[in-house]
């Protein structure tokens, strides 16, 4: 199984040093990846999930741009892996604006090609039905393992007969905490580091891949999570 992190680029907390420092220190401890997300407006009044009928969290109304965010870890890091959310193609279409479906370039270059991923939701079944027709990575919420168990197996269903699954890579958007927390109110790979080591060895049973923490949309401090960082991964099954 492969360990990675989002990058802590937004909140007002976020800084170019605080980044790199993030980046290399995760290298160093030999995490797989870091991962940087879009998200360049912060609705008022969203009418899609998951932030449907609520504002979203105060830290998305200031985060780094995630191309040039990740082109500014790659040049103060050697080997770890660098990863972005969905941001292309982009089109809007609005009262004063309008953008015409829209291309992001250069794109990155990797021997073999770069893995791509389809970002889903537990509603959302039509997208991982896609994911396995086409031969796509899946990047599925850990928002409960009922969910998850069941994006998995109409994942796998619906990958051709003869082709490899591709990647599954699990974000978990919950706090990893240096306390236990209350298994009622848990969700999955979230808790104490001993939670997250029980819940790491469940999902390598499912056949996940990768599993990657975004610390900072658990409302994880920065100091925090640079602390977090050595346990972590050596919850690692």
């Amino acid at each position: 199984m492969k360990l990675g992190l989002g990058l802590p680029h937004y909140s007002d907390e976020a800084a170019p040093d605080r980044i790199v420092a993030f980046a290399q220190r995760a290298e160093a401890l030999g995490y797989d990846s870091v991962w940087a997300l879009e998200r360049l407006l912060r609705p008022v009044e969203p009418r899609n999930p998951p932030w449907e009928g609520m504002r979203p969290p105060q830290y998305y109304a200031r985060v780094f741009d995630p191309i040039e965010t990740v082109t500014y870890v790659a040049a103060h890091t050697r080997t770890i892996r660098l990863g972005t959310s969905v941001i292309d193609p982009v089109s809007y279409q609005g009262r004063f604006y309008r953008i015409p479906p829209s291309e992001v370039g250069p794109k990155p270059l990797r021997e073999g090609g770069v893995p791509v991923l389809i970002g889903v939701l537990p509603q959302a079944e039509a997208s991982v039905e896609r994911a396995g027709r086409m031969g796509l990575g899946l990047h599925p919420m850990a928002f409960d393992w009922k969910s998850l168990e069941h994006q998995l197996t109409l994942f796998r269903e619906t990958t051709p007969s003869g082709r490899e699954p591709g990647p599954v890579v699990v974000r978990v958007n919950n706090p990893v905490t240096e306390t236990p927390l209350d298994e009622a109110d848990r969700t999955p790979l979230s808790g104490s580091v001993e939670q997250v080591r029980a819940d790491l060895q469940r999902a390598a049973e499912l056949g996940i891949d990768y599993v990657m923490w975004d610390l900072t949309a658990g409302f994880v401090p920065y100091d925090v999570q640079l602390r977090l960082l050595e346990p972590l991964i050596e919850a690692k099954p």
